[in-house]
C-alpha cells in the first residue's frame, strides 16, 4: 500500500509556491509520492488565458525533475473542448496505481491511501463539486492555506471561508470529510502575477525554476503579442 497525493491544477505555470506545498505534503503526512495532474479545462477555469495542455505538462515535466517523490501523471484524456471532472481523475489514479501483489500464488489488488492536496480557496468550493459524495470520502484532504496576497483580496471582497465552516457545509449534506491544514507559510507567488509579468517583459527568475522559465521563453509563452 501507497500514500499516494493527487496534486492537480492548471498550472499556468508551475512555479515556486507550488513546489512549496507539494512538498510541505510530501513531508508532513509522509506521502510516498505526490502526483501533479494538469487539467486540460477545468469546469472553474472556463475561458481563463491557458496555454496549451501540452505546454503545461512539458511545464510541470520540467519543474519537478530534480524532485524523485514527485511525478507528472498524464491521465486526464479530456480534449480542450471538454471539462475536467476531479471523479474522473480519481477513478483513472485508482486504476494506474492499483498494485498486485502475491499471497500463497495468488494474485490480489493491494488498495492505496489517496491525499488531495487542495488550496483553501478551492476546498471551500468542495460543497458545490460534481459527484462530491462519492469523491470526497475517499481521499483525505490537505489544505494549503491562502497566500497573503490572496487572503487580502478575499478579506476585502467577503468574509473568508475557514476550512472547518466548510467542513461543517459538508456534513449538512451528509458528506463525511477526513482533512488537516497544511503547516506552512504560503510563497506570495501565483500563475496570473507570472503571465503578467512575462506579458510585462520582466524577469521571472525568483518566481520559477530556471526549466520553467528557459521553456517559456523558448516557446514565447504568455508573450504579448
Amino acid at each position: 500500500m501507497q500514500r499516494l497525493g493527487i496534486f492537480g491544477g492548471t498550472f499556468n505555470p508551475p512555479h515556486f509556491g507550488h513546489l512549496h506545498i507539494a512538498e510541505s505534503a510530501l513531508r508532513q503526512v509522509q506521502l510516498d509520492r505526490v502526483l501533479w495532474v494538469p487539467a486540460a479545462v477545468p469546469p472553474h477555469r472556463q475561458g481563463q488565458d491557458l496555454v496549451s495542455i501540452a505546454h503545461r505538462l512539458e511545464l510541470v515535466k520540467r519543474a519537478i525533475a530534480p524532485h524523485k517523490s514527485f511525478a507528472l501523471c498524464c491521465v486526464d484524456p479530456k480534449t480542450a473542448g471538454d471539462r475536467s471532472y476531479a471523479i474522473d481523475l480519481l477513478h483513472q489514479l485508482e486504476t494506474q496505481y492499483t498494485q498486485y501483489i502475491s499471497n500463497d500464488h495468488e494474485i490480489e489488488a493491494a488498495d492505496n491511501q489517496w491525499f488531495w492536496v487542495i488550496g483553501q480557496d478551492a476546498f471551500a468550493t468542495l460543497p458545490r463539486w460534481y459527484r462530491r459524495r462519492e469523491l470526497i470520502p475517499r481521499c483525505t484532504w490537505l489544505v494549503a492555506p491562502r497566500r497573503p496576497s490572496s487572503l487580502a483580496a478575499t478579506a476585502a471582497a467577503t468574509p473568508a471561508t475557514t476550512p472547518a465552516a466548510t467542513v461543517q457545509i459538508l456534513q449538512s449534506q451528509g458528506i463525511d470529510i477526513r482533512w488537516q491544514q497544511l503547516d506552512l507559510s504560503p510563497l506570495d507567488i501565483s500563475s496570473s502575477q507570472i503571465r503578467q509579468r512575462v506579458g510585462d517583459r520582466l524577469s521571472i527568475h525568483t518566481l520559477v525554476p530556471d526549466a520553467v522559465r528557459e521553456y517559456i521563453e523558448e516557446k514565447q509563452l504568455y508573450s504579448v503579442p
